[in-house]
């Protein structure tokens, strides 16, 4: 699946690389077009693999699996894949101005599925094929990368207008980053 959207249940992690400033990028389109449809093209060239072009990706904190009920309230929520990766780093790739976009692998049905399948042989058994799917779709758009190169990502630009604190005025580490990410702003 190529992920175009996140459901974020996770707390325990930094979700910015601004604690200590007003710093607001859009991320209302958090994986960037251009790479998806990179991907997407790779995958249409790849007529064996069933890729499913978007979907919503639940990032639930972890490290145990969803309970029966957490697993149907993020189907109710209109999650499509759960995981416990992917946030923060959407997020902060967006900070960082940099593309990002996801090939999830579906390996089982969570917990929302009533049978007596362990969800962790389901994943075992799943993952191989998953991983060589992703890997093969990876591999043939590594092959041509032109649109990456006559397309601009929406996300070399996310800090245009985003920064609300003025650098004089934000905590060291905050001014640490925008002069990292940035250096012509901080």
């Amino acid at each position: 699946m190529l992920v175009d959207q996140f459901i974020d249940r996770t707390v325990h992690r930094p979700r910015t690389f601004f604690d200590d400033a007003a710093i607001h990028v859009d991320f209302a389109q958090p994986c960037c077009p251009v790479m998806r449809r990179w991907l997407q093209d790779a995958a249409d060239r790849l007529p064996d693999l069933q890729v499913h072009p978007q979907g919503t990706y639940v990032c639930m904190e972890g490290p145990a699996f969803s309970t029966r009920a957490e697993s149907r309230m993020h189907q109710l929520l209109g999650g499509d894949v759960i995981g416990m990766t992917a946030m923060p780093e959407a997020r902060l790739a967006r900070e960082a101005e940099l593309p990002y976009a996801l090939v999830a692998l579906p390996t089982d049905f969570d917990a929302w599925k009533d049978d007596n399948e362990s969800v962790g042989e389901t994943i075992i058994a799943n993952l191989q094929r998953a991983t060589m799917a992703a890997l093969a779709i990876i591999t043939e758009a590594i092959g041509d990368t032109s649109l990456l190169q006559q397309a601009a990502s929406p996300a070399s630009t996310a800090l245009d207008g985003a920064i609300w604190t003025a650098p004089d005025s934000m905590g060291s580490e905050s001014a640490h980053w925008l002069r990292l990410l940035r250096p012509s702003d901080g």
